[in-house]
C-alpha cells in the first residue's frame, strides 16, 4: 500500500514571493483488538508537499482496522489552516472512511515515537531512587519534540 498526505500549496505572491510550507508528518496505526493502537508505519515531519509511506497492511480475523494519523503542528494557530488530502493507493480493495481524530491519540502517538526512537537523556537521578525526570526528543526538518517523563515512583 502507498499512502500519500499532500497539502496545498499556499503561496505569497509579488515581489518577495515564498512557499508558505508548514510541517507535515504522518502515522500509520493499527487498531488492536483491546481497542488500543500500535504503530505501524511513521513519515518524520518534513516542510514538503507531501509525504508517503509504502508498507504492507496485515489481516488478522475477518477486519483489520488502520487509522493514518497526520502530524501537522505549525498551522495550529492559524486562522486559515492549511487543508490536506490523502491518497492511498493499493492492489487490493480498500473500504476507506474520515474518522474524527482525537487530540490524545495524537499526543500518544507522538509521545510513543518520541519515547521509542528519541534521544533519551536523564536529567534528575540520585543513586538511591534512580532515574526521576526524563527527556525525550526528536529532531526531524519541521523541528523539534521534546517529551519529558516522569520516571519516579511517586508521580
Amino acid at each position: 500500500v502507498e499512502v500519500v498526505l499532500h497539502q496545498e500549496p499556499h503561496v505569497s505572491r509579488g515581489v518577495e514571493a515564498v512557499a508558505t510550507l508548514v510541517d507535515l508528518g504522518m502515522a500509520v496505526l493499527k487498531r488492536q483488538f483491546d481497542g488500543s493502537y500500535s504503530t505501524v508505519a511513521y513519515a518524520e515531519r518534513c516542510l514538503q508537499q507531501n509525504v508517503h509511506l509504502t508498507l504492507t497492511l496485515e489481516q488478522d480475523g475477518h477486519t483489520a482496522s488502520y487509522l493514518v494519523v497526520p502530524l501537522c503542528f505549525g498551522q495550529m494557530r492559524s486562522t486559515e489552516p492549511r487543508k490536506f488530502r490523502l491518497a492511498v493507493h493499493s492492489t487490493q480493495p480498500l473500504a476507506m472512511e474520515t474518522a474524527p481524530l482525537d487530540a490524545a491519540l495524537v499526543a500518544t502517538t507522538l509521545i510513543q515515537r518520541a519515547a521509542e526512537h528519541g534521544d533519551r537523556t536523564p536529567l534528575l537521578k540520585s543513586p538511591a531512587l534512580g532515574e526521576a525526570l526524563v527527556l525525550h526528543t526528536i529532531d526531524d526538518e519541521a523541528g523539534r519534540v521534546i517529551v519529558a517523563e516522569n520516571a519516579s515512583f511517586h508521580p
